[in-house]
């Protein structure tokens, strides 16, 4: 059995690279944020406030630690950070194969549900580009879970705003 069954829930914080899950601090959402689902990756503006991350952002920040309305541009929003932060999330098709683990990879972006977030690893773009969003560590140990379909992958955000390897916002 390849894969899990096809349910994304964006970018979950499962642990971090010595063990713990990793903080939550506030941060300001933009004015006009987009609709934000529990677990949407978030990008940092040129302004300094963060909005729900789109495909090939480069100024991630970390994970929506709650859900937030459209054009909330509320403060104190809480957001995994930690740049060391591991994440599950699903790919959203077939295209990743053993070899893809440790490349890099873009996201596909949804609407939230229910407040919960619906994006995935875009399975079509893996490579070693490094301005891409995530990088592919491991497949995540959970019974049925194989590469395949839907399969669930562990991930840190390859540029995140606070590793160093980046311009200034």
């Amino acid at each position: 059995m390849a894969g899990i069954v096809d349910a994304p829930r964006g970018f979950q914080p499962i642990k971090g690279f010595t063990g713990e899950v990793g903080r939550v601090n506030s941060y300001s959402l933009a004015a006009a944020n987009a609709l934000i689902g529990k677990w949407d990756l978030l990008n940092m503006t040129a302004a300094g406030v963060l909005d729900r991350a789109a495909a090939s952002d480069v100024y991630i920040c970390g994970a929506a630690a709650a859900n937030a309305a459209a054009s909330a541009g509320t403060t104190n929003f809480p957001v995994y950070d930690a740049f060391s932060q591991v994440f599950l999330a699903q790919v959203n098709n077939t295209g990743i194969v053993a070899a893809d683990l440790n490349l890099n990879a873009n996201i596909v972006v949804a609407a939230a549900v229910n407040g919960i977030s619906q994006m995935e690893i875009d399975g079509d773009t893996e490579a070693t580009t490094n301005t891409l969003p995530v990088k592919l560590l491991r497949v995540h140990r959970k019974t049925g879970n194989t590469i395949g379909a839907n399969v669930a992958l562990e991930v840190i955000i390859n540029n995140h705003v606070f590793s160093g390897n980046l311009a200034g916002v």
